[in-house]
């Protein structure tokens, strides 16, 4: 064995995995975790793309096929016009042609040039602000935030039940409103429940879109 292959495995392991191909296979592989959860991931298969651009932007494919693009700049809705095995192209609601480009790993203004690079590919698609619906925490007892189908939300834990109003949301956060007028932001980048203008009051531990 080479002597200096067991030295190459440990730096391997320690700083989490290393890119070796730049196969369209591996296009979302940014780094070795996200290489492990979407091996996969194709131009067929693909329901969101991530870029670092824009405050950190994404694609997202909604239920009913259409996408849904999210940056620093706002949301924008696309039809999707067609797929093959490495690419997804959409049109958006002015008329604007995209191409998802797994191979290249850009997101492309077809005809005339990239738009931003591809940090992530994935089959499905992850939890957001804009369609969070439930958020955990630990504390009291193990508290749980949870959106209704009037669009209302009800927070549960060891001390009672308690209601909010939706006041907006954004890419990473919903904000709410006590009955008592407390505001409260779910900020599922920083993972916390905040007390908007005090701090935070709870560490959130799981979110889901359900």
């Amino acid at each position: 064995m080479n002597k200096y292959l067991p030295i190459f495995l440990s730096t391997v392991c320690i700083y989490g995995g290393i890119n070796l191909s730049l196969s369209p296979y591996n296009v979302e592989a940014i780094s070795a975790p996200i290489i492990a959860q979407n091996r996969n991931v194709n131009g067929r298969n693909v329901r969101e793309v991530r870029y670092p651009q824009k405050g950190g932007g994404f694609f997202q494919q909604q239920a009913d096929g259409s996408w849904v693009e999210t940056n620093s700049d706002g949301r924008f809705t696309f039809r999707e016009e067609n797929r093959d095995d490495w690419s997804v192209y959409l049109i958006k609601s002015d008329g604007l042609p995209i191409q998802l480009d797994l191979h290249r790993r850009e997101v492309i203004w077809r005809g005339q040039g990239k738009l931003y690079d591809i940090e992530g590919a994935y089959q499905t698609v992850s939890t957001n602000g804009y369609n969070v619906t439930e958020v955990r925490y630990p504390q009291k007892g193990g508290g749980v935030f949870q959106q209704q189908a009037n669009g209302s939300w009800v927070e549960t834990n060891s001390d009672g039940r308690f209601t909010f109003r939706e006041q907006n949301r954004d890419a990473w956060s919903v904000y709410l409103i006590k009955s008592d007028g407390l505001p409260i932001q779910l900020d599922l980048h920083r993972r916390e429940v905040i007390w908007r203008g005090q701090g935070k009051l709870y560490d959130i531990i799981s979110s889901s879109d359900n």
